[in-house]
């Protein structure tokens, strides 16, 4: 599928969730990425949601085993492999003062220093069903509110009041970074884009 993509001009970017099953393929996936044309952006898995239930997946890996993998992507990104995120980001992951299982801090601001949350502040996901959540770790935590029901304004409001100060995932510690304006993610992300991949 994505040297089909490639064959047709589309820019690819491949979501990668870090699970025990492809902790052995970072390396692969980046060469290929190298190879083919795409850019990789690696994430550490939340926890898993069910009827408001919150557990951590079986397919998670130890915490020694993220923070070498973490490191491994790193230095795979310094030796210029196509790692979408910023090193800031993944740094930060690696950096994480807990175990892994415990995704985000909810309530009062963390005694580290940490990233500022900015989800359901400047961006937001909506569920297939329309209702509107800052995040996906935030799905089942919080109560949502519904975009067709209510309008996406609405909806948006009313999740910018939500207690997560912060968390160790990659992909959203990008997008809050880039609306901070921090220069490295913004540098890197003009970079990845100017690149084409």
């Amino acid at each position: 599928a994505i040297r089909l993509a490639k064959k047709n001009n589309i820019h690819i970017k491949v979501a990668t969730v870090i699970t025990k099953n492809n902790l052995n393929s970072i390396e692969y996936l980046l060469e290929e990425g190298e190879k083919i044309g795409f850019t990789v952006g690696f994430s550490t898995l939340i926890s898993q949601s069910k009827n408001g239930n919150k557990s951590m997946p079986p397919d998670m890996p130890t915490n020694d085993e993220y923070r070498e993998v973490l490191k491994k992507i790193i230095s795979l990104k310094d030796k210029g492999y196509p790692v979408l995120f910023s090193k800031k980001s993944i740094k930060y992951a690696l950096s994480w003062p807990y175990t892994y299982g415990k995704d985000k801090i909810l309530g009062a601001k963390p005694n580290f220093k940490h990233i500022e949350c900015n989800a359901g502040r400047y961006f937001c996901i909506i569920d297939v069903n329309g209702d509107v959540y800052p995040c996906p770790s935030l799905v089942d935590v919080i109560k949502p509110m519904n975009c067709l029901e209510n309008g996406i304004k609405a909806a948006f409001k009313h999740i910018s009041n939500h207690q997560c100060q912060t968390c160790h995932i990659p992909c959203q510690n990008e997008f809050n970074l880039m609306y901070s304006f921090d220069p490295s993610v913004i540098i890197n992300i003009v970079k990845n884009y100017k690149q084409g991949k």
